[in-house]
This record gives structure tokens, sequence and C-alpha cells, in this order.
């Protein structure tokens, strides 16, 4: 939309807070990209708005469903781009980025996977060069084509996922194993992510084995800048527990890549469930928790057992590798070789799950599949959970006056319709929905 000061979404619907869905219309303000207004009753905002001089652009939205937008915060590619590639470039990043609101995705982490050093140093420059872009991309306000200024058309790069290389061997994965570190340090930290930035915005979350030498004293010195998320290892429960008091807030891919349930020793799925509090009294016990809902990695009970333990902490991720949007074929993650199967990724002939190849969206729709949750507690996993985990609900996650107008339509079925991000429209299906 151009030339309006604001944009007027018609006739959707938007959920209350107790779950149900309503009439509602929604002011954007077009140039700062922001919330403006949400209100029932057209009557009464159109009234405002006229008396107020404003002019606005209608977008008819015929009833459908209007959500916050999607957030991942863990995807190691897609279509074809590998974050981990060693040939990786700011080209393949945006692609990923101009591609990924089809699926609902308005912001999200990539994720770079166990690597040499030489990989991480290199390709996190390159990610890092691509967050939190202000301007638009084609010009800056001067109209030159700088490209400090530039921003993705595209879903918003929020900070880097690296999702390793300190983990427990035994429980790599897809992992290369000649990556592996079973030790952790602040010198080590350092040296393997190249001295890069650890206290800014461009890296949010690592992952690592928590019970590794050294690692309770360096999650103690990260967490209060980077999100520390438990994955990759052979934690018990104690560990998990003493990971959590060190200032871990986050399970990587619940059930996969960890010690699996025990009666006698619960592992880390025993601490979602945790009602430990703190001395201000706040749950403290009970850590975010990723899960990966494509029936592959876990199954559907699994995940119903999970999430009716702790609904609010359950953040779904894709895990998606280059090969989603692709089709069968092989593939690459990392170093690895990956053959994919219509909906399941193994490394090449094994049986070793290697990401996936689902979309958000898909995840929403099989999160209600499989637990019977309502439809605005699965969008909750897919934007306000994680929103919260990266200490970002004051900009995206939810439909508030004043919150990023980070927006999406959806069908009855959940299939997205249109995507809006800073209020701009950047993908519309509708006429596949006529």
């Amino acid at each position: 939309m151009v030339g309006n000061d604001r944009i007027l979404l018609s006739n959707c619907r938007i959920h209350n807070d107790k779950g149900v869905l309503q009439p509602a219309f929604v002011v954007i303000d077009s140039h700062s990209g922001k919330i403006q207004t949400i209100s029932t009753d057209k009557s009464v905002l159109c009234s405002s708005i006229a008396d107020n001089g404003l002019s606005f652009d209608v977008v008819e939205c015929e009833g459908n469903i209007l959500a916050p937008g999607f957030i991942d915060i863990q995807i190691n590619g897609a279509h074809g781009v590998d974050f981990s590639s060693p040939n990786l470039t700011k080209d393949d990043v945006k692609k990923v980025s101009r591609l990924l609101p089809q699926y609902g995705v308005t912001s999200f982490c990539p994720t770079i996977i166990s690597s040499s050093e030489d990989v991480y140093s290199r390709n996190i420059a390159i990610i890092s060069g691509l967050c939190c872009r202000k301007e638009d991309e084609d010009h800056d306000n001067n109209g030159n084509d700088d490209d400090s200024t530039k921003r993705i058309k595209g879903a918003s790069i929020l900070g880097l996922h690296l999702e390793g290389p300190f983990f427990a061997s035994s429980k790599r994965g897809a992992h290369d194993e000649a990556f592996i570190l079973e030790e952790v340090s602040m010198s080590l930290i350092s040296s393997t992510y190249s001295s890069q930035d650890l206290h800014g915005d461009h890296i949010k979350i690592i992952t690592m084995a928590p019970e590794l030498s050294g690692a309770l004293t360096t999650i103690q010195s990260l967490s209060s800048d980077v999100i520390i998320s438990m994955g990759h290892t052979n934690a018990t429960y104690d560990d998990g527990k003493d990971a959590i008091k060190a200032g871990a807030t986050l399970i990587t891919h619940l059930f996969n890549a960890m010690k699996p349930f025990h009666h006698r020793d619960p592992g880390l799925f025993g601490l979602i469930s945790s009602s430990d509090k703190n001395e201000d009294g706040n749950n403290s016990g009970s850590p975010y928790f990723s899960i990966i809902v494509d029936g592959q990695h876990s199954h559907p009970e699994s995940v119903k057992m999970a999430y009716s333990l702790s609904p609010s902490k359950l953040i779904l991720i894709t895990d998606a590798m280059s090969a989603m949007g692709l089709g069968t074929g092989t593939h690459s993650l990392g170093s690895m070789t990956v053959s994919v199967d219509r909906d399941k990724a193994t490394l090449l002939n094994t049986d070793t799950l290697a990401g996936s190849v689902l979309s958000m969206d898909a995840c929403v729709r099989n999160l209600i599949s499989f637990t019977g949750c309502r439809m605005n507690e699965a969008i909750a996993a897919a934007t306000i959970n994680p929103a919260k985990l990266l200490r970002l609900e004051h900009n995206i996650g939810s439909l508030r006056v004043g919150l990023n107008a980070d927006l999406i339509l959806l069908n009855d079925e959940l299939n997205v319709i249109k995507t809006w991000i800073g209020g701009r429209l950047l993908y519309d299906n509708s006429l596949n929905f006529t």
C-alpha cells in the first residue's frame, strides 16, 4: 500500500482473551509499521478516523483469521539454502527470508549446526550483517544504494541460533563427529565462534550439552546475554536442574538427541513439569522447550503428553533444512548428505533423522491434530511463546496496539493467505482461496 497514512484490515476475525474468534478491524500505521488500533466496532472506528481526518487504504479480509506472524527459532535452511554451507552468500540468506512469509513466518533465527571454525567465522559474519535492517532494501533515505542500510524484503532475522559444537558425541545426531567438542569454556566459545560478539544482538541462542566439563560456569557467564538451550546431551534430570540454576532457559527439540525418559531418571523431559519457585515466586524450574511436530521426530502421543504438562512453554520449531520446499531427493546439511523421502529426512544410507522438511504453518496444524488444543493455543506456540523466550514480546508475538505489524491472514484450515511484515504486504495468495 502506498500513499495513505493508515491501512485498515477490515472484516477479519481475531482471538479474544478466552480464545474465541470475534469480528475485528485493525489499523496499521504505514509509516511506523506498528499496530495502531484494534476495534470490534466498525462504526466507532470509522467515526474516529473521520473525526481525525485520517486517510487509509482498506484491505478486505472477508472474515478470515488475523494472527501474529510465526517465529521460527530453529531453521537450518530452506529451498536449497543451507546456513551451514561453507559457500553461503548474503543472497542465499535473503532468498530464505523472502520465501518464509508464504508459510506465515515473519521472523526467524537462522541456525548453524556443528561446523569448522572457518565456517562459523564466515557464516556468522554474513548472517549478522543482515540482522535488524531499518531502511528499504532498494535505497536508503537519501536514495543511495548503500548496503549498510538495506533491509531484506522478507522475514526479519532476529539473530543466530548456534546449535553446537559443544555436544555429547553419542547424541550428535546428524552433526559431523569431526566438529564435536565434549568440553566447553568461555575461551573455547570465543575461539570456536572466532570471538564474535556474544554480548550483542546477533547471537540469540546457543545449544550445548549441560553435562560437559565447564558447561555450568560457561552458562553462568553467557546467560545474561545469550539464551542457553540444552540439547544433544546425555544430561540427567539433576544435570538439567543445575543448568537451569546456572541460567539455561530452553531445551532443544525435546525427546530428540537426549536421554530418554526413565522412571528413576526422567532426564530433561522431567524438567518441563517442574514447579520450583525462585525468590520472586516465579517458576524458574520449568524451561521452555522446542519440539518438532512432524510425526517423525516425536510420536503424536509424546507431543500431546509434553503439551499437557506445560503448554505455555512449548515452542514449535521446523528444524527445517535446505531440502524444505524441494521435495524428494538428496540434499546437504552442513558437511553431511541427507536423503529426503516425502516428509522424512535422514542421513544418507542411515535411519538417523536429519532435521525436517516441515513448514511452520504445518507445525501449527499438526499441534492441533496431535493434542486437540484450541487454535489460539497452537498459534501461541509459534508466536508469543518464542517471543517471550527471546525477550521480544514487547515488539512481536501478539496482536496488541504498539507492537510490530507482523501479521498473517489465515483461512479456517490455517492455510496462509496474506503476510505483512512491519505493515508491508509481502505475501498474497488470496487468489488461491477464492
